[in-house]
């Protein structure tokens, strides 16, 4: 007897639950009534997203330009690159100045999503455990990098399973760190 009260309960919720919800869903669906408008006036300004800057397009240009560069721990100049040099003499060549090392250009960016990234972006791996890499995302799956001793500087691909396992997260420059150079 209290088994069947217990489930005619419970179907009783059930339907009250699905009733509910199905109100909810249509009222989501359904078009506002012609005399209703369609937005209230707000006392506020609409956010505006601000466009990516081209300096950071150019230094993904300046980073192509040095493929086939020797690779060189701690070099910064075409004579020789790291993965962080290489990040900061392209950026420096369009007059944004970054921290030298990986980790440090990791905290002067901000995260943006796989699918929001954008020519320029830099791309950020784990390559051990205290190991870090960083390339310049060229767009499409592909990024430009100083991959290694007795390397150049080379074009790297996500589809690659190597990097795709080892990618941290990709970065954007931060507006406050876009500093214009004065020539």
């Amino acid at each position: 007897m209290y088994l069947r009260r217990l489930t005619a309960a419970s179907s009783a919720h059930r339907s009250l639950l699905v009733a509910a919800l199905v109100l909810l869903l249509a009222g989501c669906a359904s078009a506002p009534s012609p005399s209703t408008p369609t937005s209230a006036p707000s006392t506020a300004p609409a956010p505006v997203k601000a466009p990516k800057p081209v300096a950071t397009f150019g230094a993904a240009d300046i980073a192509l330009r040095q493929l086939g560069r020797p690779y060189r721990w701690g070099g910064q100049t075409p004579s020789g690159f790291d993965c962080s040099g290489l990040v900061r003499y392209s950026y420096g060549q369009v007059g944004i100045s970054l921290p030298r090392t990986t980790r440090d250009q990791r905290a002067a960016t901000r995260m943006v999503g796989y699918d929001a990234a954008s020519r320029g972006d830099l791309l950020f791996f784990r390559t051990g455990a205290k190991g870090w890499h960083v390339g310049i995302y060229l767009g499409d799956g592909e990024f430009v990098h100083a991959p290694s001793s007795g390397k150049t500087v080379t074009t790297g691909s996500m589809r690659n399973p190597y990097y795709r396992e080892h990618l941290v997260d990709m970065r954007r420059v931060r507006p406050s760190v876009l500093v214009t150079r004065s020539d």
